[in-house]
């Protein structure tokens, strides 16, 4: 649960150091309502994957209706324009065996990546090193995600389970045994 709801992940993220955007708990519209006017926001489900039912709020647009209740919260994080990453590690009982990242250069619909290019970024290494470190002894697989500006590296989410970063690997044995 720490790593797949949005919001404890933001809090445990930030209480172990790691970089994330202004985040707030919704669980109501007014909650929405009082978000700062002066900033873009990406609200979304606490539990949600593939950018579904992600609302995207900028300044002067209005804030649109939102299905949100106890039973299905939201989180609203400031919206941080940059490059985006996402990364792949399997970890066996805390020490990190398979490890990828990739920007997203090509999507479906804004969100879903369907162009993969591995390439080498150390401070996302960091990132799940001290995330591993943190949840030890972790064993599974997690793909955190990432927005990366010209002075700041922060993570968005973390998806607990095998995601389309695996086609890293396609094509090699790397992932057996």
């Amino acid at each position: 649960i720490r790593l797949h709801s949005k919001i404890e992940y933001a809090k445990m993220a930030r209480r172990i150091g790691l970089g994330v955007p202004e985040f707030q708990l919704c669980r109501s519209m007014d909650d929405v309502r009082r978000l700062d006017p002066l900033k873009e926001w990406a609200v979304k489900p606490v539990f949600g994957r593939a950018n579904t039912d992600v609302h995207h709020l900028i300044p002067g647009n209005g804030v649109p209706t939102i299905s949100i209740n106890e039973d299905r919260q939201y989180i609203a994080q400031e919206w941080i324009s940059g490059n985006r990453y996402c990364s792949y590690s399997i970890f066996d009982r805390g020490v990190l065996k398979v490890h990828g990242a990739y920007p997203v250069l090509e999507t479906i619909d804004g969100s879903s990546c369907v162009y993969f290019e591995s390439c080498h970024h150390a401070k996302i290494r960091e990132y799940v090193e001290l995330l591993a470190e943190y949840l030890y002894p972790l064993h599974g697989q997690v793909g955190p995600d990432f927005v990366e500006t010209a002075d700041s590296l922060v993570t968005i989410d973390c998806n607990p389970r095998a995601t389309s970063g695996v086609h890293l690997w396609s094509g090699t044995p790397y992932l057996a045994g």
